[in-house]
């Protein structure tokens, strides 16, 4: 199990509260003797007074004592988190799980395939890869929402470009002063913009979204192998307690949330059926 939380939350001031696009902010801490975390990890965030709920971490792990939350309001628990602001306090579980490989895949081309709410861990290695740019090669990012005002950090994903990152942004639906692409996530991944040789591909998103998306690697020419995506939106608890997150043998929450492609499909073929 790759954990260094504890089951009882540490309690922290907000440090600021950025709003990010329709019913979606990022809070941000300043967190002393805090662990260091991986791209692709989470914490459980504790509301006083309502409950907790688990959310992936979409600072690198350089950028401590920082730490950034981005949330996405569906529930009761997060609608109070959206009336807390600066200097109110919540509580903080983790770092908890497995996040995506960083160090072994120094030297790879490397694809991203955000749906939603999925970009925030991608980002965390997106933003890490940045401040160490020259140990990958390529670095291609897909992105899609369903509105254009649900696109995360569209000002940095802007910049990104300059950085040596190859964005690609899509929405379900356009509006009045959208001129990008129109259609889903999938329509993005072209021959000519998707590595497949010596290339590592992470994926998260809505569970269909992630179906298609690997259906479509495959046809693409991508090895199994290379693949793997964030399980995210199937934990609870962060400790293997609940059984909500058990999918055959693993716990998401400590086994994941990060899988490689073969481990999941195994899953399907000997436990669970259909997963993704």
């Amino acid at each position: 199990m790759e954990t260094n939380g504890s089951f009882i939350p540490r309690v922290f001031k907000i440090h600021d509260v950025i709003n990010e696009g329709r019913d979606l902010k990022t809070f941000r801490f300043q967190v002393v003797d805090w662990p260091e975390h991986k791209p692709g990890q989470f914490v459980e965030l504790w509301v006083p007074g309502t409950g907790e709920f688990p959310v992936s971490i979409a600072s690198p792990s350089g950028s401590l004592p920082t730490l950034d939350l981005t949330v996405k309001r569906v529930g009761e628990v997060t609608s109070r988190l959206f009336q807390l602001k600066r200097g109110d306090t919540v509580g903080l579980r983790g770092p908890f799980g497995k996040g995506f490989p960083f160090e072994e895949i120094v030297g790879y081309h490397i694809n991203l395939v955000a749906g939603g709410i999925g970009l925030p861990p991608l980002m965390s290695f997106v933003r890490e890869a940045v401040q160490q740019r020259n140990r990958f090669g390529e670095i291609n990012l897909f992105y899609g929402t369903r509105t254009p005002g649900e696109l995360l950090y569209l000002g940095e994903l802007n910049e990104l470009s300059g950085k040596g990152v190859n964005v690609h942004l899509t929405v379900d639906e356009g509006n009045e002063t959208w001129r990008g692409n129109v259609g889903v996530v999938t329509k993005l991944l072209l021959e000519k913009r998707v590595r497949v040789k010596n290339s590592v591909t992470f994926i998260c998103g809505p569970g269909i979204m992630m179906h298609f998306t690997v259906k479509r690697l495959k046809e693409l020419g991508v090895p199994d192998e290379s693949i793997f995506l964030s399980m995210e939106q199937h934990m609870k608890c962060g400790v293997e307690k609940c059984g909500h997150c058990r999918i055959g043998p693993y716990y998401v929450c400590t086994d994941g949330p990060v899988f490689p492609l073969p481990k999941l499909e195994e899953v399907e073929r000997n436990f669970a059926g259909r997963i993704l």
